[in-house]
Protein backbone atom coordinates (compact mmCIF):
# COMPACT_ATOMS: atom_id res chain seq x y z
CA UNK A 1 0.00 0.00 0.00
CA UNK A 2 0.98 3.46 -0.88
CA UNK A 3 2.74 5.15 2.79
CA UNK A 4 0.69 8.39 1.47
CA UNK A 5 -2.53 6.26 2.34
CA UNK A 6 -1.73 4.33 5.24
CA UNK A 7 -0.43 7.40 7.04
CA UNK A 8 -3.28 9.73 5.74
CA UNK A 9 -5.26 11.05 9.16
CA UNK A 10 -8.97 10.93 8.53
CA UNK A 11 -10.39 13.00 11.59
CA UNK A 12 -13.03 11.08 13.49
CA UNK A 13 -15.85 13.70 12.86
CA UNK A 14 -14.87 13.81 9.10
CA UNK A 15 -15.05 9.99 8.80
CA UNK A 16 -18.58 9.83 6.99
CA UNK A 17 -17.53 11.78 4.44
CA UNK A 18 -15.71 8.64 3.00
CA UNK A 19 -18.97 7.04 1.95
CA UNK A 20 -19.97 10.55 0.02
CA UNK A 21 -16.31 9.88 -1.78
CA UNK A 22 -16.85 6.30 -2.56
CA UNK A 23 -20.38 7.23 -3.84
CA UNK A 24 -18.99 9.94 -6.33
CA UNK A 25 -16.20 7.22 -7.26
CA UNK A 26 -18.78 4.44 -7.98
CA UNK A 27 -21.35 6.50 -10.00
CA UNK A 28 -18.28 7.97 -12.08
CA UNK A 29 -16.84 4.73 -12.39
CA UNK A 30 -19.74 3.32 -13.52
CA UNK A 31 -20.93 5.69 -15.80
CA UNK A 32 -17.59 5.42 -17.63
CA UNK A 33 -17.63 1.96 -17.80
CA UNK A 34 -21.15 1.72 -19.01
CA UNK A 35 -22.25 4.54 -20.38
CA UNK A 36 -25.33 4.94 -18.15
CA UNK A 37 -26.31 7.60 -16.33
CA UNK A 38 -26.32 7.15 -11.82
CA UNK A 39 -27.69 9.45 -9.33
CA UNK A 40 -26.86 9.51 -5.35
CA UNK A 41 -29.58 9.04 -2.61
CA UNK A 42 -27.88 10.29 0.38
CA UNK A 43 -25.71 8.87 1.75
CA UNK A 44 -25.51 5.54 0.18
CA UNK A 45 -28.29 3.96 -2.37
CA UNK A 46 -26.89 4.70 -6.15
CA UNK A 47 -29.87 4.92 -8.19
CA UNK A 48 -30.96 4.36 -12.37
CA UNK A 49 -34.37 5.96 -13.19
CA UNK A 50 -35.37 5.68 -9.42
CA UNK A 51 -34.84 1.48 -9.16
CA UNK A 52 -31.54 0.83 -6.71
CA UNK A 53 -28.42 -0.37 -8.30
CA UNK A 54 -25.48 -0.05 -6.08
CA UNK A 55 -25.67 0.21 -2.25
CA UNK A 56 -22.62 1.75 -0.16
CA UNK A 57 -21.76 0.33 3.45
CA UNK A 58 -19.12 2.02 5.65
CA UNK A 59 -17.65 0.79 8.72
CA UNK A 60 -14.94 2.38 11.27
CA UNK A 61 -12.62 1.31 13.98
CA UNK A 62 -12.06 4.16 15.63
CA UNK A 63 -10.46 5.25 19.24
CA UNK A 64 -12.28 7.94 20.74
CA UNK A 65 -9.75 10.99 19.63
CA UNK A 66 -9.01 8.69 16.12
CA UNK A 67 -9.86 6.77 12.57
CA UNK A 68 -8.33 3.39 13.10
CA UNK A 69 -9.61 2.09 9.83
CA UNK A 70 -12.22 2.15 7.70
CA UNK A 71 -13.83 -0.24 5.79
CA UNK A 72 -15.80 -0.02 2.88
CA UNK A 73 -18.25 -2.27 1.06
CA UNK A 74 -19.35 -1.31 -2.41
CA UNK A 75 -22.25 -3.96 -3.64
CA UNK A 76 -23.20 -3.21 -7.58
CA UNK A 77 -26.02 -5.08 -9.37
CA UNK A 78 -24.15 -5.82 -12.76
CA UNK A 79 -25.64 -8.86 -14.64
CA UNK A 80 -28.26 -10.08 -12.92
CA UNK A 81 -31.09 -10.27 -14.94
CA UNK A 82 -33.96 -10.90 -13.00
CA UNK A 83 -35.16 -10.21 -9.18
CA UNK A 84 -37.38 -11.42 -6.78
CA UNK A 85 -40.91 -10.01 -6.88
CA UNK A 86 -40.32 -7.94 -3.83
CA UNK A 87 -37.63 -5.86 -5.19
CA UNK A 88 -38.58 -5.80 -8.46
CA UNK A 89 -40.22 -2.48 -8.67
CA UNK A 90 -37.13 -1.27 -6.35
CA UNK A 91 -33.88 -3.14 -7.70
CA UNK A 92 -31.91 -2.90 -11.10
CA UNK A 93 -28.43 -3.65 -12.45
CA UNK A 94 -26.23 -2.50 -14.96
CA UNK A 95 -27.26 -5.13 -17.60
CA UNK A 96 -31.43 -5.21 -17.25
CA UNK A 97 -30.75 -1.46 -18.03
CA UNK A 98 -28.93 -1.61 -21.27
CA UNK A 99 -29.75 -5.44 -22.08
CA UNK A 100 -25.93 -5.44 -22.09
CA UNK A 101 -23.27 -7.96 -20.32
CA UNK A 102 -20.48 -6.11 -18.32
CA UNK A 103 -17.04 -7.79 -17.47
CA UNK A 104 -16.95 -6.76 -13.41
CA UNK A 105 -13.25 -6.57 -13.61
CA UNK A 106 -13.27 -3.28 -15.99
CA UNK A 107 -16.40 -2.15 -14.15
CA UNK A 108 -14.18 -2.24 -10.38
CA UNK A 109 -10.73 -1.10 -12.19
CA UNK A 110 -12.82 2.40 -13.07
CA UNK A 111 -13.84 2.73 -9.79
CA UNK A 112 -10.71 2.27 -7.93
CA UNK A 113 -9.40 4.24 -10.59
CA UNK A 114 -11.71 7.68 -9.66
CA UNK A 115 -11.27 6.48 -6.00
CA UNK A 116 -8.11 7.04 -6.19
CA UNK A 117 -7.87 10.75 -7.36
CA UNK A 118 -11.11 11.45 -5.33
CA UNK A 119 -9.39 10.25 -2.08
CA UNK A 120 -6.21 11.79 -3.39
CA UNK A 121 -8.67 15.16 -3.48
CA UNK A 122 -10.18 14.66 0.00
CA UNK A 123 -6.85 14.07 1.57
CA UNK A 124 -5.05 17.02 0.22
CA UNK A 125 -8.30 19.67 -0.31
CA UNK A 126 -10.91 18.62 1.89
CA UNK A 127 -14.60 17.45 0.99
CA UNK A 128 -15.59 21.00 0.16
CA UNK A 129 -13.42 20.12 -3.33
CA UNK A 130 -15.64 17.00 -4.21
CA UNK A 131 -19.04 18.68 -2.63
CA UNK A 132 -20.02 19.82 -6.22
CA UNK A 133 -19.27 16.80 -7.96
CA UNK A 134 -21.66 14.94 -5.21
CA UNK A 135 -24.43 17.58 -5.59
CA UNK A 136 -24.43 17.45 -9.19
CA UNK A 137 -25.28 13.72 -9.05
CA UNK A 138 -27.54 13.59 -5.59
CA UNK A 139 -31.39 13.59 -6.02
CA UNK A 140 -31.86 14.02 -2.13
CA UNK A 141 -31.75 18.06 -1.65
CA UNK A 142 -34.63 19.70 -2.36
CA UNK A 143 -37.29 16.95 -2.12
CA UNK A 144 -39.31 16.26 0.49
CA UNK A 145 -38.33 13.14 2.27
CA UNK A 146 -38.76 11.08 5.26
CA UNK A 147 -35.66 10.50 7.46
CA UNK A 148 -35.66 7.12 10.21
CA UNK A 149 -32.63 7.62 12.42
CA UNK A 150 -31.99 5.15 15.55
CA UNK A 151 -33.79 8.28 17.46
CA UNK A 152 -36.64 9.72 15.63
CA UNK A 153 -38.23 9.13 11.76
CA UNK A 154 -38.35 12.81 10.63
CA UNK A 155 -40.04 14.01 7.53
CA UNK A 156 -39.14 17.71 6.07
CA UNK A 157 -37.27 19.22 2.81
CA UNK A 158 -33.54 17.87 2.76
CA UNK A 159 -32.21 21.36 2.16
CA UNK A 160 -28.01 20.54 1.71
CA UNK A 161 -25.33 18.56 3.22
CA UNK A 162 -22.91 20.37 4.97
CA UNK A 163 -19.23 20.71 4.84
CA UNK A 164 -18.87 17.53 6.88
CA UNK A 165 -21.48 15.39 4.66
CA UNK A 166 -24.48 16.18 7.19
CA UNK A 167 -27.70 16.24 6.08
CA UNK A 168 -29.41 19.19 7.20
CA UNK A 169 -33.34 18.44 7.00
CA UNK A 170 -36.05 21.36 7.58
CA UNK A 171 -39.05 19.68 9.15
CA UNK A 172 -43.04 21.42 9.07
CA UNK A 173 -42.20 23.39 11.70
CA UNK A 174 -39.16 25.14 10.31
CA UNK A 175 -36.82 23.16 12.76
CA UNK A 176 -33.41 22.04 11.31
CA UNK A 177 -32.11 18.63 12.28
CA UNK A 178 -28.29 17.33 11.24
CA UNK A 179 -28.96 13.78 10.39
CA UNK A 180 -25.71 11.93 10.30
CA UNK A 181 -27.04 8.54 9.20
CA UNK A 182 -30.47 7.46 8.06
CA UNK A 183 -33.11 5.40 6.11
CA UNK A 184 -33.86 7.93 3.79
CA UNK A 185 -37.12 7.70 1.00
CA UNK A 186 -38.24 10.11 -1.17
CA UNK A 187 -41.85 11.22 -0.75
CA UNK A 188 -43.96 11.42 -4.28
CA UNK A 189 -45.90 14.81 -4.94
Amino acid sequence: MDEHYSSAKVELRKAPQLTLVTAIAVVRGIEKATGIDVEIKWPNDLLIQGRKVAGILTEMQADPDQVNSVIIGIGINVNQSSFPKEVTEIATSLSLETGKSFPRAAIIAHIFNEFQWLYDAYLTKGFSFLKPLWEARNITLGKEIVARTPKATLEGIAEEIDEEGVLILRDKQGTTHRIYSADIDLLKK
